[in-house]
């Protein structure tokens, strides 16, 4: 009988356990959850079949481990899985949306990353949270990004592509750098210009909803997701969220000193400049 080891019942965590639940891919997904409310929940739910009382426990005769726990959690927890299992080999995948601090992590604490170690990140989610959200049609069209290293066992990683595709997922293998650089700019980014932007309304919010259409609830949507997983995913991409968010804000800046000064020539370049980007842009098909 094969079984799923779920470490993390959040959303993702626990999307995941259904979606590979109906697909079949797996008999038994036992979790384990810091929160012990969580991983009650998920149990009564069915979301998960069992509760692990630890993570050793859970990792001891298992064909798989899923790591759903929040970015600046995932290294510690994907060295203590491999520790608990010790000589055994099974493949482990995390659901991080930032892949090298990952891998770096898994260095720093190792020396080297397991052979058995997959980083993969679905590009899906919800606005809502928690193992009450689950969703095991998540993953149906989305893509997955795996970004395996030149060690990475072969068998692990077309395991864990065949889980996903199992999942109705689009599986694509990228470098982690490049992965890391590319989200920034098209989930990092906006997440947060999303949330900044509604903070600056938070003392009007009274008398502007009523004027809300559907382009602010377009715009807005994303940022009512949880600020500290948020925060985290942030930080841990730092580096080119800051090098995107510098080339807008001299963007922004221009067409500040051009609506100052009645330049209408700066606006419309603006504008015709996002238009043309967002006609070559297509959403990606995401």
């Amino acid at each position: 009988m094969s079984k799923l080891f779920l470490i993390g019942a959040g959303l993702m965590g626990s999307s995941l356990a259904v979606a590979l639940k109906r697909a079949g891919a797996f008999a038994r997904v036992v979790g384990y959850d810091v929160d012990a409310a969580t991983i009650a929940r998920a149990t009564a739910s069915g979301v998960i079949d069992d509760a692990a009382p630890n993570l050793a426990a859970g990792a001891r005769d298992c064909d798989a481990v899923a790591v759903a726990v929040p970015p600046q959690s995932i290294a510690a927890t994907v060295v203590d899985v491999f520790r608990a299992l010790g000589a055994r080999s099974v493949p482990v995948f995390d659901l991080g949306s930032v892949k090298a601090p990952v891998i770096d992590g898994i260095v720093a604490r190792m020396g080297s990353v397991p052979t058995p170690f997959v980083p993969c990140h679905p590009l899906a989610g919800r606005e809502l949270r928690g193992t009450d959200a689950a969703d095991g049609a998540l993953f149906v069209g989305r893509r997955v990004f795996m970004t395996p290293l030149s060690s990475t066992s072969r068998e692990a990683r077309d395991a864990v592509a065949g889980w996903w595709r199992a999942c109705g997922a689009d599986v694509q293998v990228v470098g982690a750098a490049e992965h890391d650089a590319a989200v920034a700019a098209t989930s990092h980014l906006p997440h947060l210009l999303s949330s900044a932007y509604v903070a600056t309304l938070a003392e009007r919010v009274d008398r502007l909803a009523r004027f809300a259409g559907p382009g602010f609830k377009d715009f807005t949507r994303i940022a009512g997701a949880d600020p500290e997983l948020w925060r985290q995913i942030l930080v841990a991409n730092a580096h080119n969220v800051s090098a995107d968010l510098t080339a807008l804000i001299d963007v922004l800046e221009r067409v500040r000193d051009g609506l100052a000064a009645g330049d209408e020539a700066a606006l419309a370049d603006a504008l015709s400049r996002g238009a043309e980007a967002k006609g070559r842009f297509r959403d990606g098909g995401g």
